[in-house]
């Protein structure tokens, strides 16, 4: 990359911070945020003083995701202590509370940091806010080799500090300074705790990075990164015909003389004096004025109609870059979840990708969360995760599932087509336990219908002995 591309692009912090105040549609464009940007981007966003979030649809584009994909996920394993210990760190960890805020974080920044804690007696996870993330280097597995995390912090005495925090495959370290973020760390002196990462009894980083969209870059990429610039443009497109038409909420009427006085001179506009020149009736009003003088709107005689095309067509190109926009606008509310996914096709691809990133880093974490927990004694496990015994599956319904009409269609299909019960409704997305009930219920059905017509058979030859 050359110097002159890195003038014009944002760091990852600035990102983040726009990101952010996109998705709270809360005063990105406000001067007092662009002045927090870097000197070289001031150029480039000087008309954003005058834009305002119109057309801003980051929330809406994040929050598709956290809601698809905040589903129940059940924990599958062969080894019935492991699954217990699996659940006992999600309990811990109160992920059912904390799931949707780690989806919007991965939606919305493209990266999800979960840290595995013990403190000797249980073993959790919890979220690290991306924007405290200051560097990072990752392996071509995309397993972390070293993770630096400064946090700005208010000490006991009221002063602005950092609370720096850096991670290798060999060491850890943290350091409490008034150095700022992003200081080297040979300048932060001695730290204040310090330790191998063998101690803990591991030979990894506990962090797991967790991407929205991995693009084979350190960095995953969010839901709306691509379209960032556009959002802008349509943003400064509705801005700028809402000014047009509202004139900024300042006067939109002029009163002006088009006569000379008898030495030629151009008379003055006459003035209007309420009482006198106004006649106010409810929310009209009526100017009187001199003969010659006129009343004209400052409100510029364009072809609004136009302008709001122009604009639509920005908006139409959104969609198409952010096809989960138009789960928004579907009109019939009792359309199929097949019908769904077919018009929803990209953004459904999309979902499913985010959402097998974040089942595989969350059976990353739980994987480092047994192995420590084995280490400190809090779980009584044999085996480890190098010889397999802490595999486990995370299985979730799908994003837009079936009906009960659509899954009576595909199990009367599946029945005709000679597929076993058992096969057909594992397809159709029924949990196990499910499955086993609808299997002895099924089984049941048969062995009483077969009962009854024997019973209807035994009957009729009692009958037709008796008769003859």
């Amino acid at each position: 990359m050359s110097n002159d591309d890195k003038n014009y692009e944002l760091s990852q912090k600035h990102l983040y911070r726009k990101l952010s105040r996109l998705y709270e549609n809360n005063g990105y464009y406000e001067r007092n945020n662009l002045l927090s940007l870097p000197r070289t981007t001031r150029g480039y966003s000087a008309y954003s003083r005058y834009v305002k979030p119109l057309r801003t649809v980051v929330n809406r584009s994040v929050e598709f995701y956290a809601s698809k994909i905040s589903v129940p996920m059940q924990v599958s394993t062969k080894n019935q202590s492991v699954q217990d210990a699996i659940e006992q760190v999600l309990t811990w960890s109160n992920f059912s509370a904390t799931k949707p805020v780690a989806l919007r974080e991965m939606a919305l920044y493209g990266n999800l940091f979960w840290k595995v804690i013990s403190d000797g007696t249980k073993v959790y996870f919890e979220t690290i806010d991306p924007n405290y993330v200051s560097d990072l280097s990752v392996n071509s597995r995309g397993y972390l080799q070293s993770i630096r995390i400064d946090i700005p912090q208010t000490d006991e005495f009221g002063r602005n500090v950092t609370y720096t925090e850096f991670w290798n495959k060999e060491y850890f370290a943290t350091w409490v300074h008034t150095m700022g973020e992003n200081a080297p760390l040979d300048t932060l002196g001695d730290p204040r705790t310090s330790g191998w990462i063998a101690e803990l009894g591991i030979d990894f980083i506990p962090i797991v990075q967790v991407k929205f969209k991995d693009i084979g870059k350190e960095w995953g990429v969010g839901s709306v990164f691509h379209c960032l610039d556009k959002i802008d443009e349509a943003n400064k497109e509705a801005s700028r015909l809402s000014d047009l038409i509202f004139r900024y909420n300042k006067n939109t009427t002029i009163v002006s003389a088009n006569d000379k006085d008898a030495n030629g001179r151009p008379m003055p506009a006459p003035k209007v004096d309420e009482g006198t020149d106004i006649f106010e009736k409810q929310e009209d009003s009526i100017l009187y004025l001199n003969g010659l003088a006129k009343v004209e709107s400052l409100i510029p005689n364009i072809n609004y109609d136009a302008a709001l095309k122009i604009l639509d067509a920005m908006m139409e190109e959104l969609y198409e870059d952010l096809p989960e926009l138009r789960y928004y606008v579907q009109k019939d509310g009792n359309i199929s979840g097949r019908a769904i996914r077919l018009s929803l096709s990209g953004a459904v691809d999309r979902a499913e990708e985010a959402k097998n990133n974040f089942v595989q880093g969350l059976i990353r974490v739980n994987q480092i969360a047994l192995t420590l927990g084995k280490y400190w004694g809090i779980f009584n496990l044999s085996g480890s995760y190098e010889t397999g015994e802490f595999d486990h599956t995370i299985t979730t319904p799908a994003l837009f599932p079936m009906d009960d009409s659509e899954k009576a269609i595909a199990l009367r299909d599946y029945s005709t087509a000679g597929l076993a019960l058992q096969t057909t409704l594992r397809l159709l997305g029924f949990d196990e336990e499910f499955i086993v009930t609808a299997i002895r219920e099924k089984q049941e059905q048969e062995n009483q219908t077969m009962v009854n017509a024997q019973t209807t058979l035994g009957n009729a030859f009692t009958n037709f002995n008796a008769g003859g």
